[in-house]
């Protein structure tokens, strides 16, 4: 599915649930996670090539295949987590999507502490040397 098609699907669903939100608010929400879960499967096929792409890069650098799993694994949690977020906003559960943001960000640092410890022995070696 290329950038266009999503965004003229989308663009529809935009229109159809602005003209049958008035009537039916639970098709309208119904209407908005279905489009989303259709654009979402359209575009995980760039997703993929993207991660392909980026694994080939720092194999080529030489940098610790850990590092760019952690890298895809934070991107995937941010996308994820920002599409639940908006879906409990448009559903006029704002408390919802906050607490989705929060527990994102913590798997964030959760899923990042690999890293911070290279950092910190990073640190620590050059200091002593």
């Amino acid at each position: 599915m290329s950038i266009f098609s999503i965004c003229g699907l989308i663009l529809c669903a935009c229109v159809i649930a602005k003209l049958i939100g008035r009537q039916d608010p639970d098709m309208r929400v119904l209407l908005s996670l279905s489009v989303i879960i259709i654009s979402a499967a359209g575009y995980m096929d760039y997703f993929s090539s993207v991660a392909d792409r980026l694994r080939a890069l720092f194999e080529t650098a030489d940098i610790n295949s850990e590092y760019v799993s952690i890298l895809l694994r934070a991107v995937g949690i941010c996308i994820v987590a920002q599409l639940s977020a908006d879906c409990c906003r448009d559903c006029g559960e704002s408390a919802l999507a906050s607490q989705i943001e929060i527990v994102a960000r913590v798997s964030l640092l959760v899923i990042s502490l690999p890293l911070y410890t290279a950092v910190m022995e990073l640190i620590t070696a050059l200091i002593n040397s």
